[in-house]
C-alpha cells in the first residue's frame, strides 16, 4: 500500500481543513493507499511539528502538495519546504494550485521577456 503525504495550507483553516482532509482520507483508503496527513500528528510546538513532518515525508511514497497562494501571491512557506524536501530525497511529486494566471499575470508584469521574476 502506497504511501501518500498530504502538504498544504489547509492545515491553517480549522473549519475548511477538517471537511477537506477527510475528504482526502476517504479518496486515497478507496484508491488503497495510506494517507499521511501533518494534522494527525500529535506534536506541540514549531521543531516538534517539522521534525515529525519530515518524518512522514520521509516514509512516504509520494507528495500531494497545494501550492496555491496563501496570504499573499506566494505558496504557503512550510509547504513549498516540504515540496523541496521531498524532491530532494527523490520523492514522487504531485502539485496544483488554485491560481490559474500566468507568472506575468500575478506579479504585475515584474517579469523579463521569458516569463521569469
Amino acid at each position: 500500500m502506497s504511501k501518500i503525504y498530504i502538504a498544504g495550507p489547509a492545515v491553517f483553516n480549522a473549519d475548511m481543513g477538517a471537511a477537506y482532509y477527510e475528504h482526502v482520507r476517504r479518496l486515497l483508503r478507496v484508491h488503497g493507499a495510506t494517507p499521511l496527513i501533518p494534522v494527525d500528528n500529535e506534536a506541540t510546538g514549531a521543531a516538534e511539528i517539522r521534525a515529525k513532518n519530515m518524518e512522514m515525508i520521509r516514509q512516504c511514497d509520494a507528495v500531494i502538495a497545494d501550492l496555491s497562494p496563501f496570504r499573499s501571491h506566494e505558496p504557503d512557506c512550510g509547504t513549498a519546504f516540504e515540496v523541496g524536501y521531498a524532491a530532494a530525497l527523490g520523492k514522487t511529486l504531485l502539485v496544483f494550485t488554485s491560481d490559474r494566471r500566468s507568472m506575468r499575470e500575478k506579479y504585475g508584469g515584474a517579469c523579463d521577456a521569458a516569463g521569469m521574476t
